[in-house]
């Protein structure tokens, strides 16, 4: 069994207009695809979450980077740049900014949410699990404002994999219990032992099946990129 597995003028002096327009264009001119000079932590902020929402990880994490250059205090750029360590496999560095997030007190369960995902994509599984929890414990129907497919059930279908991992396979049936109230596995009846029609020799690779089949129909989780099914095929 192989190891598994977000932006937003008048003339005044006709004389000075082909002034003016020099001057905007030197400006504004090959900077289309973010905010200008002059733009505000906020507006980096903004730009970064735009791009993230959009799946352009490598824009959000530069304007997180300038709004955190412009005010280092902005924490929710702080959240944004460890999302964008995160899908860029930098764990270890996406994991410190998570925890220097809920340190602030600010954003504390959308930190412990995505250092859920994180943990998992790194195999800190008992840590994956523990900041799961920490966040349903805060909102049961937890929902990432910033990207609201990320949410409750991701977080509960990381603790059945990571739970898996470990091999506490209750623990793990009990959160696909919840996703899939009529998956219908039971470790004692091997007849019970089928997912999506077939059927397997072990309850154990039936629970691996239908945990893989969870993450396929619900998206294969945020950083699906990085993760790896519970079987190989």
């Amino acid at each position: 069994m192989a190891r598994r597995p977000a932006v937003r003028s008048a003339v005044t002096w006709l004389v000075a207009v082909p002034l003016i327009a020099l001057l905007v264009c030197v400006s504004s001119c090959g900077d289309d695809e973010g905010p200008g000079p002059g733009t505000t932590a906020s507006d980096h902020n903004e730009a970064g979450w735009s791009s993230y929402a959009n799946g352009d990880h490598t824009n959000a994490r530069a304007s997180f980077e300038k709004a955190l250059g412009l005010e280092a205090g902005l924490i929710e750029a702080r959240l944004g740049l460890a999302w964008c360590e995160a899908h860029d496999g930098e764990y270890s560095t996406a994991l410190d900014d998570f925890d220097e997030v809920m340190e602030t007190g600010e954003y504390v369960a959308d930190a412990f949410a995505g250092r859920a995902a994180t943990a998992l994509a790194a195999s800190q599984d008992s840590l994956a699990i523990a900041s799961a929890e920490s966040t349903l414990a805060r909102d049961h129907v937890y929902e990432f404002s910033r990207h609201d497919k990320y949410n409750w059930r991701d977080l509960r279908l990381i603790m059945a994999q990571a739970y898996f991992a470990l091999a506490q396979y209750s623990d793990a049936q009990a959160q696909v219990d919840i996703l899939d109230p009529d998956n219908g596995l039971d470790p004692a009846d091997s007849e019970s032992w089928v997912v999506d029609g077939q059927t397997h020799l072990t309850y154990e690779a039936a629970l691996a099946m239908e945990i893989e089949w969870l993450r396929s129909t619900e998206g294969g989780g945020v950083l699906a990129s990085a993760a790896e099914p519970l079987l190989g095929s």
